[in-house]
């Protein structure tokens, strides 16, 4: 390279001395020589780059040589952000490359260089080198990406961020990393089949060092123990996950059943019932999370739900939580011309699910 530009200025004919043309434009695009000198550019070598701007200054190094680039070159902002969007593909590419293409590449490299001895000090890493992924065997993880829930086959186009304490939670208890990208619907954020993400269709097994580091960001977050008696300090999205409901709900629970709060911690019983509800979980493992003697748990927990069979089942389950003409409004059209008019209540009982002794 160096011979090349030294043997530039002696291969100008006509006995002119190469250098600065003082015709034409002299700010262009050093890319596509574009005039630069009315619109926004972008200077091409920079003092103590980052890595997006050194691999940028690769891309353009190569499609200019043999041509050097100086300190006073610049490129056309749209070359600029085109140049962007291809390191940055370049870079989805060796992120989702299998890692057994890599060994086998560093295979060849060993069994091609026998002889060759190993350098003194250690070299500064390349781009590509320092992308290489790390299969965890006992740990998987979602795409990061904020256009996709993280379960598969979502259809929702609305989606929730994930809170660095839920991440803990869900990496925890079901080895399932979610990246700082992932998004979850309401739908599935109120589900509880967290259990099917390790063995979905969209998991992915490859770590890199970004998503390791980032997980030791946020891990120490994570608490083995909840507090229902501070329902208001909690991350939302853990409780939702525990409980089931969201705290707006949860609350409009316990207005409308008044006994519940005029019980001695009726809402830590009430929480408690819930998770159960949700999660299966056996008495000993609740009492443990919520840091309550057992005996104790389930003493709330039976109350709680003697109470909420009086107070609320009665309102909203049976023939008895809505008036006449409430019923009505359900009839339909076919039914109503079978059985003779509006004003008749109709009910069909179907014996599917009754207890037969």
């Amino acid at each position: 390279m160096a011979t090349v530009n030294h043997n530039l200025p002696s291969e100008v004919s006509g006995g002119v001395e190469a250098g600065t043309s003082t015709r034409g434009h002299t700010n262009v695009c050093l890319l596509c020589g574009c005039s630069i000198l009315q619109q926004q550019s972008d200077i091409v070598l920079r003092e103590n780059p980052t890595e997006m701007q050194q691999s940028i200054y690769n891309i353009i190094e190569s499609r200019v040589a043999p041509r050097q680039i100086s300190s006073v070159d610049h490129i056309c902002h749209a070359c600029w952000m085109r140049t962007k969007r291809e390191v940055i593909r370049m870079n989805r590419q060796d992120e989702n490359r299998p890692l057994r293409d890599l060994t086998d590449v560093d295979v060849q490299q060993d069994e091609s260089q026998p002889n060759e001895a190993a350098p003194a000090e250690p070299t500064q890493l390349e781009p590509s080198v320092r992308t290489h992924q790390i299969v965890l065997p006992h740990y998987r993880r979602a795409a990061n990406s904020t256009h996709n829930c993280v379960f598969p086959n979502c259809s929702s186009t609305t989606f929730h961020n994930i809170s660095d304490k839920l991440r803990a939670t869900v990496l925890h208890n079901h080895h399932y990393y979610l990246p700082k990208l992932a998004r979850i619907c309401s739908e599935h954020l109120t589900n509880n089949s967290w259990d099917t993400l390790l063995t979905s269709d969209n998991s992915i097994e490859t770590f890199n060092v970004e998503q390791i580091q980032h997980v030791f960001s946020f891990v120490n977050t994570f608490s083995p123990t909840l507090d229902f008696d501070d329902i208001q300090n909690m991350d939302n999205r853990v409780f939702q996950y525990w409980i089931g409901l969201t705290k707006e709900k949860f609350n409009m629970l316990i207005e409308e059943v008044p006994r519940i709060s005029q019980l001695h911690r009726g809402v830590l019983g009430t929480a408690a019932l819930l998770l159960k509800m949700r999660t299966g979980d056996s008495d000993e493992r609740i009492a443990t999370l919520l840091q309550v003697p057992r005996r104790t748990l389930e003493g709330l927990m039976d109350k709680v739900r003697e109470i909420l069979c009086q107070d609320f089942v009665t309102r909203h389950l049976g023939i008895n939580h809505i008036t006449h003409e409430e019923l009505l409004e359900h009839n339909l059209t076919i039914p109503n011309g079978l059985f003779g008019g509006e004003i008749i209540a109709i009910v069909i009982c179907d014996g599917t699910y009754i207890y037969i002794y």
